[in-house]
């Protein structure tokens, strides 16, 4: 995960899928200060280490959806004040 124009990643997790057709559960928590009141943009990168393999998102190579399209990827952001 990354904040804003930032090169150094706020966060990360990691995986291992034992070959293709498998399927994974990734979870990313990340806490931040709320050190602005400007805007603030969160980016996530996700791909597979060697650059070799192609990741796919909530189905399998076929195009279709995993599950008949009920899977999710999620963004959730929550400030809370102290």
């Amino acid at each position: 995960m990354f904040r804003d124009s930032t090169a150094n990643s706020i966060g990360a997790s990691a995986t291992t899928c034992p070959g293709i057709g498998y399927w994974n559960v990734t979870t990313l928590t990340c806490e931040v200060p709320a050190n602005s009141t400007s805007s603030t943009t969160f980016k996530l990168s996700a791909g597979s280490a060697n650059g070799l393999y192609t990741l796919n998102i909530n189905g399998p190579t076929t195009g279709s959806r995993a599950l008949g399209g009920v899977c999710m990827t999620s963004l959730i952001v929550e400030e809370i004040k102290v």
